[in-house]
């Protein structure tokens, strides 16, 4: 499955890591995550400016594990692609990955706001 077939958000996995369904602990997790997610996107507008290979790689290399245990499947593996596109010789692609990145970050963040939006609507506006 290439990373355009993996959902933005899966709900269920990061019950799965956590072997636990309490819903205080996977807010917790989700929002936390979304925090994460709005620092990544920051980091990415700026490397659109000035490419620094070796912050990519790292940030890459932090965030794809980050990503696919809350569920962000498709981020996961857009950001692993990075990671490896920073890894070669002559890297070749990265601002196009960076632009995916960007595209599927949002569509991650939108995602993931309204499956908590859904399940959890007292916290509406609080994240």
């Amino acid at each position: 499955m290439n990373s355009e077939e993996k959902p933005f958000f899966d709900d269920r996995q990061l019950s799965r890591v956590l072997d636990s369904d309490e819903p205080a602990l996977l807010r917790s997790f989700y929002q936390l995550f979304l925090q994460q997610l709005k620092e990544m996107q920051q980091v990415l507008l700026l490397h659109e400016q000035l490419i620094v290979v070796a912050d990519l790689s790292l940030l890459a290399h932090k965030f794809k594990s980050s990503a696919r245990a809350v569920g962000a499947m498709r981020l996961g593996e857009q950001m692993e692609t990075l990671e490896e596109i920073c890894m070669q010789q002559q890297p070749v692609g990265i601002e196009a990955q960076i632009v995916t990145l960007q595209h599927t970050g949002e569509n991650t963040s939108a995602a993931l706001h309204a499956w908590l939006h859904e399940w959890f609507p007292a916290d509406i506006g609080q994240e």
